[in-house]
């Protein structure tokens, strides 16, 4: 498999063009383009659809976090539940967040190769199982083995999530969307073991894991029903031009306004929308011109790319910190000479949701405002 640049590992929009700037309008050109002859190009979606299936990808992503790293007030009570010592109470999340990551590189080329919808499909039951696996766990074993198995399911979305933000939205709303699907990420180990502590105190780790149970379940139904494939094969429409490309009145993208602006966008070739039963299906069919192996492999080369190397160092270390403090604060806060409560425990978080709230803020939607401004400013 030969690579020659990053345009052959992946085809996003790099530098482009966002307004038109042809003299009497300044009209926001969508990037990418969307299909005017398929009313099932994702892009052509109902905004209430897009934001049912991107809502419960988020969904996902939090429970993922939430059910597992949210037991971390819950740690120095299990340690003396089941008389283990803290380096062995810290493997619940320990070996489940090795598993978040290393399955990624399972998850994404199976997603991209089969469909992303019978991966979220089938990570969202085993999701669901796992946690009332590890509400009924009798033994400390049972629950690891929960946690583990859970993560494994999680992995999917950590990866993914982002890639059905690309499948769903134009260039110019990713960013505001991808810093909420980055809240979820981590709001699940923030917001996580600020609930957890409350519900200790008041119960035991076990309706935590109930309540992880019940949520996951619910938001399970959401994908099986409302979240049809988002894959979409785009790399035969071609680039949008300033003079070609259409703008945001002219393409279907509104809910309401499908049909109306439809008749403005779409050609004599215009293809037949699926039906609620066929957007259901788990298959999609395969790519062209590729094969699995590829896809297993397509992602090593980018670890050469310095702008790939600071993100997932910068991610790796802000996570580090993470993880030590969600293991280690029970042990020390709980434990004598301080005999905090689980519930008082659990607001040490509440500094770090303010900060996902502010960094979801300041990397998302202030950035897609500035990459507006600035594009008017340099001629589109």
């Amino acid at each position: 498999m030969h690579f020659t640049s990053l345009a052959s590992l992946d085809h996003s929009e790099g530098t482009v063009q966002l307004h038109s700037n042809n003299g009497t309008s300044n009209d926001l050109i969508l990037h990418p383009a969307p299909n005017p002859n398929d009313p099932n190009d994702p892009l052509r979606w109902p905004r209430w659809k897009k934001h049912v299936c991107f809502a419960s990808v988020c969904a996902f992503t939090f429970l993922a976090n939430f059910g597992i790293g949210g037991l971390g007030p819950a740690f120095y009570g299990l340690s003396l539940e089941f008389e283990k010592t803290q380096t062995e109470t810290s493997a619940l999340l320990l070996w489940p967040i090795l598993t978040f990551g290393l399955f990624n590189f399972l998850w994404v080329p199976l997603g991209n190769y089969f469909g992303k919808r019978p991966v979220f499909v089938f990570c969202s039951l085993l999701l669901s199982v796992c946690y009332l696996w590890g509400a009924l766990a009798q033994s400390f074993r049972s629950l690891l083995w929960s946690n583990i198995i859970g993560a494994f399911a999680g992995a999917s979305t950590e990866a993914l999530g982002a890639a059905i933000v690309n499948d769903l939205y134009f260039l110019h709303e990713r960013g505001n969307l991808m810093g909420v699907y980055m809240n979820s990420i981590s709001g699940g180990n923030t917001v996580g073991p600020l609930i957890c502590g409350f519900i200790i105190t008041s119960y035991s780790w076990r309706v935590h894991k109930w309540l992880s149970f019940a949520l996951t379940a619910a938001n399970f139904l959401v994908v099986l029903f409302l979240c049809p494939e988002t894959r979409y094969a785009r790399s035969d429409l071609a680039s949008p031009t300033a003079s070609s490309a259409p703008s945001l009145d002219s393409v279907p993208i509104e809910g309401q306004d499908v049909e109306k602006s439809a008749k403005i966008a779409v050609h004599d070739t215009q293809l037949p929308k699926k039906s609620f039963v066929q957007d259901l299906s788990l298959w999609s069919g395969q790519p062209k011109n590729t094969n699995l192996l590829n896809l297993f492999l397509r992602p090593f080369p980018m670890i050469v790319y310095p702008a790939v190397i600071f993100s997932f160092l910068g991610y790796a270390v802000s996570l580090a910190w993470v993880v030590a403090i969600n293991i280690l604060n029970s042990f020390v806060l709980q434990a004598p000479p301080y005999n905090w409560k689980p519930s008082i425990n659990g607001l040490i978080n509440i500094p770090g949701l303010i900060g996902n709230l502010f960094g979801a803020w300041a990397g998302g939607w202030l950035v897609d405002r500035y990459s507006d401004y600035r594009s008017k400013k340099n001629a589109g």
